[in-house]
This record gives C-alpha cells, sequence and structure tokens, in this order.
C-alpha cells in the first residue's frame, strides 16, 4: 500500500496523544488515526485496495460489485474527509 504502511506498522501498540490533550477520548482517538495514517494516508490506501480488487482476475466480480466497490470507495472518501474536518473544528475549541 501507500507510504503510511510503515508508519502503521510503527504505531500499533502505540498510546494515541494529541497536542491538545481536553479532547474527549473518541476524539483523540481519531486525531491518532490522522497523526499516523496523515490527512491523505486513508484515500491512498483505499485507493490501492480498490485498485487491486478491480483487477482481481475473479469471475464472480461483475459490474453490479464492481460499481458497489466504486460507491463505498467514493463515500468512504468522503466519511474520512468530513471526519478530518471535524476534528480540525474540535481541536481550535
Amino acid at each position: 500500500m501507500s507510504g503510511s504502511n510503515n508508519k502503521t506498522a510503527n504505531a500499533v501498540n502505540a498510546n494515541p496523544t494529541t497536542e491538545n490533550n481536553t479532547l474527549p477520548a473518541e476524539w483523540d482517538q481519531v486525531a491518532y488515526f490522522f497523526e499516523v495514517m496523515g490527512e491523505h494516508g486513508p484515500a491512498d490506501d483505499l485507493w490501492q485496495l480498490l485498485k487491486l480488487a478491480l483487477i482481481a482476475d475473479d469471475e464472480e466480480n461483475n459490474s453490479q460489485m464492481r460499481a458497489n466497490m466504486i460507491f463505498v470507495y467514493e463515500h468512504t472518501i468522503a466519511f474520512f474527509k468530513n471526519v478530518y474536518a471535524l476534528l480540525q473544528q474540535q481541536q481550535k475549541k
């Protein structure tokens, strides 16, 4: 996958930390995720997964299944962008 793979391998057992320790635990986990992955890391990794899934020589992956994979990819990317934006808003408070 992308360069974030090395970061995630090293950070599996690390404790989440943020610059602003006043965030609730849930936001602390989100902040840690983006600290490890970077703002665009999830999109890069998901793109690699989608490419591999679409080029896989699998007779069961018909056009509907491929369309579903693209749909999930697009909406997951939008979700990560929104979560990152919400995190930025939380950290400014």
